[in-house]
């Protein structure tokens, strides 16, 4: 995904683009780009150096005792407020903190222009 639109970008056509559309993995990096508001006008190529990093990294601490005890209480909290939780919840968890290095706080309505 990140190569796919770093090549948009040096061809400038990624400043045409309305919507960018995932699944699965790619998801992940929408989710990183969409941390900045302006993330389709800067270097794609220092991004890409960060999400090499995070995806070398050891990866024993989303396993440790409180990454465990995190998951639970998120979880927990999701069953509480109604929602049905499954291994594929837990998954996602674990996916978040190993390539994040946590729970990812931002949402795209706070990125929305207020005039």
């Amino acid at each position: 995904m990140y190569g796919s639109i770093l090549g948009l970008q040096k061809l400038r056509v990624l400043d045409c683009v309305s919507y960018i559309s995932g699944s699965s993995g790619t998801t992940w990096t929408m989710t990183k780009l969409y941390e900045d508001a302006d993330w389709s006008r800067k270097d794609l190529g220092e991004v890409i150096v960060e999400a090499r990093k995070q995806a070398a990294k050891c990866k024993m601490g989303a396993f440790c005792l409180k990454s465990l005890r995190n998951y639970y209480r998120e979880l927990s909290q999701r069953t509480q407020a109604g929602h049905k939780t499954s291994f594929i919840d837990l998954w996602g968890l674990m996916i978040e903190a190993m390539l994040n290095d946590g729970v990812m706080s931002i949402h795209l309505s706070s990125h929305e222009a207020v005039d």
